[in-house]
């Protein structure tokens, strides 16, 4: 054993045997460390979140989702990154099909109202 490593082995010995006698002592010299620098987050939130939050050009935010089932070989082709963009899509692909039904319902409606 060189000198070295017997200096590092004896000190890296007092130093966890420090720290088990003292263990509290340590956590709560911690713990006012970080409340002293401000660390600790707001318990009641960030009063000015709206400043500099996340914030999006559409007309509606995107705070919704919906879950769809597909087979087994269409969710291994999305998880293989066939199809980037997907959520875009699928978002795109059911506003088309909403306006495609309200469409026809409006369709209805005069055909209705005409007869």
């Amino acid at each position: 054993v060189t000198w070295f490593k017997a200096s590092t082995l004896l000190i890296s010995r007092f130093f966890l045997s420090y720290c088990k006698k003292n263990m509290k002592t340590i956590f709560y010299n911690w713990n006012s460390i970080v409340r002293a620098n401000n660390i600790v987050p707001n318990p009641n939130g960030n009063p000015n979140i709206k400043e500099y939050g996340f914030k999006t050009d559409r007309k509606y935010p995107l705070t919704k989702s919906v879950n769809i089932r597909v087979d087994e070989p269409t969710k291994e082709k999305l998880k293989a990154g066939k199809l980037p963009g997907r959520s875009k899509i699928a978002r795109e692909a059911i506003k088309k099909a909403l306006a495609e039904v309200e469409a026809e319902e409006k369709k209805i409606e005069t055909d209705v109202k005409s007869a």
